[in-house]
């Protein structure tokens, strides 16, 4: 077998590396990339690299769906984040796009060389190029939701010196948008069933929950209006009612090794893999801080592989659990406790994120959750925020209740405005997915970021909602502009 994977592997970090540090490197290999496009073996290894990098990404996503938000807040331990205070500079984690563009040179190159490959099944061959397709747009449409204008690469890349690797110029993110489209397209065109026969690979019902998210973002945000807000609820309803998705426990979520009926895309978490570690082990205790617990606490808390501690869940995350319950029956949350715990140390009330660790106990507590990037409840919750923009509130509450009811809290018993609903669904929306990189975006959208950010109130001429690009990839390609504002 000709190992394309680990090839796939060193051409995105030489892409990336290209895009953002060293543009004088020599080529990987003597052996051109096409080479190793020969066989349908081949194309499979190469998806497979594509998602490994793609994970990668989402072990990122964090810093641009989250910390931006209001549910993280700094501990006593280190010096804190800029990007939780809004502090964003062209120096700070986060403002190089070269990972982004790593992922869609994988996505690139198998949209381009698979096609030549003689498959025994061309639906085999569609499904790999759908896959890609689907990688690709999600991955710009981060791009342009984080930076807006960005160089809109779509050839791939087969060594570090090919012509056109560093772009002339950041595209506008109207051109972004519609390549974001399009790809969604052909992704939807070249999947040959809507079946999920796996968690861990787009699948036709992904595509069209992308599609989802694109239109109704681009109907609030890019002047898209009535005419996206009904492609986004058509991509919806393609999804909701699908024979093998179903809302389950929220506990079946968030206590697992494996993707649930609930997952519609996820990452797998590989607890094996060396040198690698998840993003929320930050928000976990320290041993150090364990071993001083109360007995009490030490049962029932449970000791995570590499905790750190740094940062936490703030009492604005609690308080939506406690204010979404008082819309309803006013009784506990079910899934407050699988979200978040608090202890007390030293006499301190304290809080910290258990959502992530997975099935407790097992691999020696490590953590066990895979990275869900789409899930049921999201496109329900969608389809609420599209049917209530729409005026159909009726509808868009019989969608909120779905998951009000799989929380315990019960149906919607609030006003009937268009305001108040859209209030309830972003209300319900933070906690369903606290700290699933959603609610930045979440906030973005309904236009509340400057209105319940604590750091941002009254800063809307100070801090941009997109980021800076880096010195570092500036320095490299002065063609490149920066974002305005900074």
């Amino acid at each position: 077998m000709k190992n394309i994977f680990a090839i796939f592997t060193i051409l995105s970090l030489v892409f990336l590396t290209a895009c953002d540090k060293d543009l004088l490197l020599a080529p990987p290999s003597s052996l051109s990339v096409e080479s190793f496009f020969q066989n349908e073996e081949d194309a499979q290894s190469a998806v497979n690299g594509m998602y490994a990098q793609m994970r990668s990404v989402a072990n990122s996503m964090y810093l641009y769906g989250d910390w931006r938000g209001d549910h993280t807040e700094q501990t006593d331990l280190g010096t804190g984040s800029d990007v939780i205070r809004n502090q964003l500079k062209d120096d700070v984690g986060g403002t190089d796009w070269g990972a982004f563009y790593a992922l869609i040179n994988d996505a690139n190159l198998i949209i381009n060389l698979v096609p030549d490959i003689e498959f025994v099944n061309e639906e085999e061959k569609n499904n790999l190029l759908a896959q890609a397709y689907f990688v690709r747009a999600w991955a710009y449409y981060q791009i342009v939701r984080i930076w807006g204008d960005a160089p809109l690469l779509t050839e791939g890349f087969l060594s570090p010196d090919q012509e056109g690797i560093v772009p002339g110029q950041r595209d506008p993110a109207g051109q972004l948008f519609a390549q974001v489209k399009s790809d969604l397209e052909s992704a939807l065109d070249n999947f040959a069933g809507d079946e999920i026969s796996g968690r861990y690979a787009a699948s036709r019902p992904a595509a069209n929950t992308l599609k989802a998210d694109v239109y109704l973002w681009a109907a609030k945000r890019e002047g898209g209006g009535t005419a996206d807000l009904n492609t986004a609820l058509e991509a919806a309803n393609q999804v909701i009612g699908h024979p093998n998705l179903e809302l389950v426990p929220f506990e079946m979520l968030f206590r697992t090794t494996s993707a649930t009926k609930a997952d519609i895309f996820s990452l797998y978490r590989d607890v094996i893999e060396p040198g690698w570690e998840p993003w929320y082990r930050n928000y976990m205790l320290q041993i150090q801080n364990y071993v001083s617990l109360s007995d009490a606490d030490k049962e029932r808390i449970p000791l995570m592989v590499g905790g750190a501690r740094f940062y936490a869940p703030t009492q604005i995350l609690k308080d939506q659990f406690a204010e979404n319950a008082n819309l309803g029956n006013g009784e506990e949350d079910v899934r407050q406790a699988i979200t978040v715990q608090d202890y007390d140390f030293n006499g301190e009330p304290r809080a910290h994120l258990l959502k992530f660790i997975g099935d407790p106990g097992i691999e020696a507590n490590e953590y066990t959750d895979d990275f869900k990037i789409y899930r049921y409840a999201d496109v329900i919750l969608m389809r609420a925020e599209i049917q209530n923009a729409l005026g159909k509130p009726g509808e868009a509450v019989a969608d909120l209740n779905m998951t009000r009811n799989r929380g315990g809290v019960g149906d919607y018993a609030g006003g009937m405005s268009q305001q108040e609903i859209d209030d309830a669904i972003l209300l319900e929306r933070a906690v369903e997915f606290a700290f699933e990189a959603k609610r930045w975006w979440d906030l973005v959208r309904f236009g509340k970021a400057y209105e319940l950010v604590p750091s941002l109130i009254g800063r809307e001429n100070e801090q941009p909602i997109l980021w800076p690009i880096s010195q570092n990839t500036i320095a490299l390609n002065p063609n490149l502009k920066q974002t305005p504002g900074y």
